[in-house]
């Protein structure tokens, strides 16, 4: 009897519950980045330390400086300590540099910086929890913007917008930002950047021409590829390994690293192999490939 009076009270629940999920509304789309927080697992192998995922989830739902704290738990394990620091500093220096935006809401450098952290971390957390993050995505957009506003005439901030719009997928957007560039001040110091949005628009030659140049204004730029995501899918290419070991630039010396402007007529022929290497059908209006709305970051 007693049995029998559970069975019915069971099936009687389980019709009430269907009747209540039939009428339930539908659930609302979720934003990228919730949805790898709510997912039992990132794309990690399951031998990766939880620290190191929960700082993953952390970043991704906007705690930066819990994050940080996360990945320093995680940096003891060998098999998650490089990326722990990488993605550590990343967090730390996102963080700090938000405070110094609070402080100084018109510093150039502040905004530049905090844009390019901020673009690393976004791909970062591609590469390892397979989520692009639409709104660190345009939380980068924004404060390149904003760095372009401040210093019209620099381009490194234009250089690194363009590359997140080819990051993103919509290497058409990024031409066209790019075909801009001719009216700005190209100095040694921004061909690194010059030399990875040729990377991500697909053109190597190029991008090894000028990172070669990186390299002998600042030797800096060797750790950092070797740290950093920017190159590390062709760390095993040839060209990459001789520019590394080079001192100075290839067909020619010191001397070319000199600051100057590019016309816009010499934008041309690389404009031409930048659309030429597009896919079919990549040709056509680009659109916003952060549909999130621009935030406004650093207000109360």
């Amino acid at each position: 009897m007693t049995a029998r009076f559970f069975a019915l009270g069971a099936a009687l629940a389980g019709v009430v519950s269907a009747l209540a999920a039939a009428h339930a509304p539908a659930p609302a789309v979720a934003h990228a980045s919730e949805i790898s927080l709510r997912a039992p697992s990132l794309r990690l192998p399951p031998s990766q330390h939880p620290d190191y995922h929960r700082g993953l989830k952390l970043d991704l739902r906007g705690d930066h400086a819990g994050a940080a704290q996360a990945y320093r738990a995680s940096g003891a394990d060998p098999a998650t300590s490089p990326r722990a620091r990488f993605h550590g500093k990343l967090s730390e220096t996102i963080t700090t540099l938000r405070e110094a935006l609070r402080r100084a809401p018109d510093s150039y450098d502040d905004h530049f910086n905090y844009a390019v952290n901020v673009q690393n971390k976004y791909w970062a957390l591609f590469l390892d929890a397979g989520v692009r993050d639409h709104r660190l995505g345009a939380l980068a957009e924004h404060h390149f913007k904003e760095s372009m506003r401040l210093s019209p005439i620099s381009a490194n901030p234009l250089l690194c917008l363009a590359a997140l719009y080819a990051q993103a997928g919509d290497r058409p957007k990024a031409a066209e930002v790019y075909a801009t560039l001719g009216v700005r001040v190209v100095r040694p110091s921004d061909y690194y950047n010059l030399a990875f949005f040729h990377k991500v628009m697909g053109d190597m030659e190029e991008a090894f021409r000028v990172l070669r140049m990186a390299m002998a204004f600042d030797t800096r730029h060797r750790e950092w590829v070797a740290e950093s995501d920017d190159f590390a899918d062709h760390k095993d290419d040839p060209r990459l390994q001789a520019i590394l070991k080079e001192g100075v630039p290839h067909g020619g010396s010191l001397g070319q690293l000199r600051m100057h402007r590019l016309p816009r007529w010499s934008l041309k022929p690389r404009l031409h192999r930048i659309m030429r290497n597009l896919r079919p059908g990549q040709h056509g209006p680009s659109r916003n490939p952060f549909p999130t709305p621009t935030p406004t970051p650093m207000g109360p």
